[in-house]
């Protein structure tokens, strides 16, 4: 599956919240 850039930023920002 294709990864979105986004969808990793938006799990980054949940892990660094």
């Amino acid at each position: 599956m294709v990864r979105s850039h986004v969808g990793g930023w938006i799990l980054v920002l949940f892990v660094a919240t």
